[in-house]
């Protein structure tokens, strides 16, 4: 083999570790949601018992005859990892994707409603404002007033200044959600299939059952 046994062990262990740690911090992250707590803990649950087997695996692999064992109980755990564990996940990944895509939504549409509501100030003051200084100048003979003039510029950077910082968030929000969000979705779902297919390789001189062998193939098309 092109990696020997010792550091296939050590990348295996290394992995093990990672997922550890994400699934720890999905604990944190599903705080209050019910669906997602019950999603991240049968995750867990799964996660554990794929460790098991897999164990179970090497053990039987250091073994005199244990080879058909160890072949049977990877099996096992790539058919659970298949059918259970990363169905899991992706459900966990669709439902933060509903849930993101709703506060995105509502924040989208309070930004919305204050900037008509800014629109709506601007078009009804600066109107009154300049009516007030064609009065008093057609019955006062006064041109110019300061006040009234200071109280226009006032009411336009009233509108103006925060109309720009509306459209500032608004577009903040747009790229969190469409730029890196459904980015790194996108990317993550692709590495997870570029995975799966480096990994089917090395399947393939463990188990060499056609029939198992399609369905990968298979699997991995869906997915992609």
């Amino acid at each position: 083999m092109t990696v020997p046994y010792d550091k296939a062990i050590q990348l295996y262990d290394e992995a093990r570790e990672a997922v550890s740690r994400d699934l720890r911090t999905l604990i944190v992250a599903a705080d209050g949601d019910v669906a997602a707590e019950h999603t991240v803990e049968r995750l867990t649950a799964d996660f554990a018992r794929y460790q098991e087997f897999i164990g179970r695996a090497l053990e039987s692999d250091t073994r005199t005859g244990g080879k058909p064992d160890a072949v049977e109980n990877y099996r096992t755990a790539n058919d659970m990892l298949t059918q259970r564990f990363l169905p899991e996940a992706r459900t966990l990944v669709d439902g933060t994707n509903r849930q993101f895509e709703g506060a995105y939504a509502a924040e989208r549409s309070d930004l919305g409603a204050q900037a008509a509501l800014l629109l709506a100030l601007g078009v009804t003051l600066l109107p009154v404002l300049v009516l007030l200084q064609w009065y008093l100048a057609r019955h006062f003979h006064r041109i110019l007033n300061p006040g009234l003039l200071a109280a226009t510029a006032c009411a336009l950077l009233a509108v103006i200044l925060p109309s720009e910082a509306l459209t500032a968030t608004s577009e903040q929000l747009r790229v969190a959600r469409r730029d890196a969000f459904d980015s790194i979705v996108a990317l993550s779902r692709a590495r997870a299939t570029a995975y799966d297919a480096n990994a089917d390789e090395s399947r393939y001189l463990l188990d060499r059952d056609p029939t198992r062998r399609r369905s990968w193939s298979s699997r991995r098309a869906c997915t992609g």
